[in-house]
């Protein structure tokens, strides 16, 4: 944003290019540029098919393929999340599912299975 007020003219035209195509910022008006992905196509598929660089642009620049939660913000204390960004991330990302516990159980099953009649 620096400059931007006078971007025609003080701007190198390097800087114009990326800020136009990065930002859809100091963009020349009779320029029609072609958007770098087309987040239409496939997107009842998007968490699956896109690209890690189509569902950032795609997300950016048109709300769509945004995650519901940022899994990584926050992940070495998950514990704090809210039910539902735990849910979220587990399911989703694998990230921030609760530990698993082990436990013994008070009785083994097989032990005496062939003579369970008689034995337990």
């Amino acid at each position: 944003n620096a400059g931007f007020a006078n971007w025609q003219n003080g701007w190198a035209d390097q800087k114009k290019d990326w800020c136009c195509m990065h930002a859809g910022k100091g963009c020349p008006e009779t320029t029609t540029m072609m958007a770098p992905f087309d987040c239409n196509a496939g997107f009842a598929n998007w968490e699956g098919a896109w690209t890690d660089g189509k569902k950032a642009w795609c997300c950016k620049f048109t709300g769509k393929a945004c995650d519901a939660f940022d899994c990584k913000h926050g992940l070495a204390k998950a514990d704090t999340w809210s039910l539902g960004k735990k849910a979220y991330c587990c399911e989703r990302h694998q990230l921030g599912c609760p530990e698993m516990l082990t436990t013994t159980v008070p009785f083994d099953c097989n032990a005496g299975l062939a003579n369970w009649e008689t034995g337990w």
